[in-house]
This record gives C-alpha cells, structure tokens and sequence, in this order.
C-alpha cells in the first residue's frame, strides 16, 4: 500500500477486522490504508468501519459478484494499478459450504484474472483440513505451506520446493517479518 498498491482482503474466520486494520495501520504511511484497502467481513456493514463491506449482506454473495466490483474499486484507487488480493479460503468455504463447486470456480476466475494482469498478486490462505485445499492448490503456481513447530512459525515451498524458514518478528518493521532459513 505504501508502494500505491491497492489491497482487497478478506480475513481469516475469527479475525476482528478492527484489529487487522490495527496492525494494517501501523506499518502504512499517512492514508495509505484508508485509500487504498477494502476488508470484506461477515459482520454487519452498518456496525464496522467504512473501508469494510459486508461480504454477506452488501453484496449478496461474493460467488455472485466474483468480488470483481470490490477489486475494481480498489484498482481505481491504486496509483500503480495493481492490487493484492488476499483470501480466506476458509472464511468463503465456510459461508457458502452448500455451493463449493461454484466457490471453486470462482477462484479459479480470480486467480485467472490475477495471471492476466502482471500488477496484480493474490494470496489465497487455506487450512491444512480444507475439502476443496487440493483443487485449490492445483491452479495455483505456488504454494507455501505454514505450520508450527516448538512455538515457532515454520513456511516452506512446496510448490516449488523450498528450503524450511522461520518467520520471526521483525521490529523495524511489524507488517514485513524476517525469515531465518533452518539449517
């Protein structure tokens, strides 16, 4: 965001949003974040802050909208023209648990439309027991898995391989974390 990138995210189930904004805020410069950040929740829009719509009730479902007006409304916002986009699989899995098949397809039409524009990334988070985890590590072109491990955070490549790494915090900076390769 810092760079003029625009971030469309929606949280992992469980994350307040107030909080992530929080943590959003504290490594972004001036209104950085305010202009260029949308958080989808699940909560009543009218309750959260502004830069938070009601994935659930604003617009009707995000399998309708593929999440393409929110993504354009953070393009337009962007001064580079990209944007990240940063989804809980899970939290969708679970809000449309009876419709995964139209849920898979339409993340197969965001990582689609992601691969098409150079300036985009997106960044799908799914738990390790996901039912739809292996369709949707398979269009993706990496993947990285994270896991505990003696209260450390472990990610490493698997898709393609990397050595292990341990992600630590960092304080210069609290949004970008240091990784220490485990030798």
């Amino acid at each position: 965001m810092n760079a003029g990138h625009g971030v469309f995210c929606i949280p992992l189930p469980g994350a307040g949003v107030e909080h992530l904004e929080q943590i959003i805020l504290s490594g972004t410069r001036g209104d950085a974040s305010r202009e260029r950040l949308i958080i989808g929740t699940t909560e009543d829009p009218k309750e959260v802050h502004p830069p938070f719509y009601g994935i659930g009730t604003m617009y009707q479902s995000i399998l309708e909208q593929n999440a393409a007006p929110l993504v354009e409304t953070v393009r337009k916002k962007s001064t580079t023209g990209g944007v990240l986009t940063v989804l809980s699989v899970s939290q969708l899995e679970g809000m449309y648990a009876s419709d995964t098949n139209r849920l898979l397809e339409r993340l197969a039409s965001r990582i689609s439309n992601t691969q098409r524009r150079s300036v985009d990334a997106v960044l799908l988070l799914i738990q390790s027991d996901s039912k739809i985890r292996s369709s949707v590590v398979s269009m993706c072109r990496e993947y990285v898995r994270f896991f505990v491990k003696d209260r450390s955070v472990v990610l490493m490549g698997e898709k393609p391989s990397t050595e292990a790494m341990v992600l630590e915090h960092s304080p210069e900076n609290p949004i970008l974390p240091r990784l220490t390769k485990i030798v």
